[in-house]
C-alpha cells in the first residue's frame, strides 16, 4: 500500500543499488581513460569497455529486480502475454547474470527455438531471479540453465543452494520483498511464475524446475 513500512526499505535499497552501480561505472571508465593515456594495447581497452558495459548492465538489472519485487508486492506488475521465443530472452538473462563476475560458471543448454504462449519480460525476471541467487549463493560453483522445447526451465549447480528458508521464499505466496538480501530473487521469480500461473518447483537442495509458459488463465495479448 502507498506510503507503508516497506515504501522507505524499497527506496533506500533502490538508492543504494544505484549508486553502488554507477560508481563501478565510474571506476571502469576511470580505468580506461587512464590506460588510454598511457597507451595500452587494444586488447587491454577493449576489456576495459567490456567491464564498464557489463557494469551498467548489472546495475541496470539490479535495480529492475527491486523495482519489479516493489511491483509484485503491490499487485500492479503487469502481465502481457503473447506469442514469443524464449531463447533470446535466456541468452540475454545469462549474459548479463554471468558478465565479469561469473564468467565461464554458468553453462546453458538450449533449443535452438522455443516459441510459446508467454510474458517474455516475466520470464527473463524468473530465470534473471534464480540464477541470481544462485551465483550470489555459490562463490565458484557451476550452474547449468536448461530449457527444454516446451518451455520448461530447470536451473541447478553442482553445490546446494536451495535450503529451507530459500524453499519457503519460493512457496510463500504473501511475503514483503527481502529487497536487501540474496534472496530477492528468488521472490521475484516467485512472484512473476505465479503471475503466468506457474510455480518454482524445489527439485532439490542443488535444483529447481519452472514453467515458463503462461497458464491459460494468464493469457491476454499486449
Amino acid at each position: 500500500m502507498p506510503g507503508d513500512e516497506s515504501d522507505p526499505k524499497f527506496l533506500s535499497t533502490l538508492s543504494h543499488d544505484l549508486r553502488g552501480g554507477l560508481h563501478s561505472v565510474q571506476l571502469a571508465l576511470d580505468l580506461l581513460r587512464r590506460n588510454v593515456l598511457d597507451g595500452r594495447p587494444m586488447e587491454q581497452l577493449l576489456a576495459d569497455v567490456e567491464l564498464a558495459r557489463w557494469s551498467l548492465l548489472d546495475a541496470g538489472a539490479r535495480a529492475e529486480r527491486i523495482i519489479c519485487a516493489e511491483r509484485i508486492r503491490r499487485g500492479v506488475m503487469p502481465v502481457r502475454v503473447g506469442e514469443g521465443d524464449l531463447v533470446p530472452t535466456l541468452q540475454h538473462v545469462v549474459r548479463v547474470a554471468a558478465g565479469e563476475a561469473a564468467a565461464g560458471r554458468v553453462r546453458l543448454d538450449l533449443p535452438p527455438r522455443v516459441m510459446v504462449r508467454t510474458d517474455l519480460r516475466l520470464a527473463g525476471e524468473i530465470a534473471a531471479g534464480l540464477l541470481d541467487h544462485a551465483l550470489r549463493t555459490m562463490r565458484g560453483a557451476s550452474v547449468w540453465v536448461v530449457l527444454d522445447a516446451g518451455g520448461l526451465l530447470e536451473v541447478s549447480s553442482d553445490r546446494s543452494w536451495i535450503d529451507g528458508s530459500a524453499a519457503a521464499m519460493l512457496s510463500v505466496a504473501t511475503v514483503d520483498p527481502p529487497f536487501a538480501e540474496p534472496s530477492l530473487g528468488l521472490y521475484v521469480a516467485a512472484g512473476a511464475a505465479r503471475l503466468l500461473g506457474s510455480a518454482v518447483r524445489v527439485i532439490s537442495d542443488r535444483a529447481v524446475s519452472v514453467s515458463l509458459t503462461a497458464a491459460p488463465a494468464a493469457h491476454r495479448d499486449a
